[in-house]
């Protein structure tokens, strides 16, 4: 009995192991493509902005 509920925990452990490596690793992509849209936005539009701004 005891050896059963640890298995269960321990397979339960391991699911939510998984569920926060799949949503860390979905999470940390997603921030990454967030982060390569904000350069493409900036390397288009920031140049003109920033050199204009920095002028006036």
């Amino acid at each position: 009995m005891v050896w059963r509920t640890a298995v269960s925990g321990f397979g339960e452990m391991r699911s939510e192991a998984l569920y926060w490596d799949v949503y860390l690793k979905s999470w940390v992509g997603s921030l990454t493509r967030y982060g390569e849209v904000i350069d493409l936005f900036f390397s288009v539009y920031g140049g003109p902005v920033f050199e204009a701004s920095s002028e006036a």
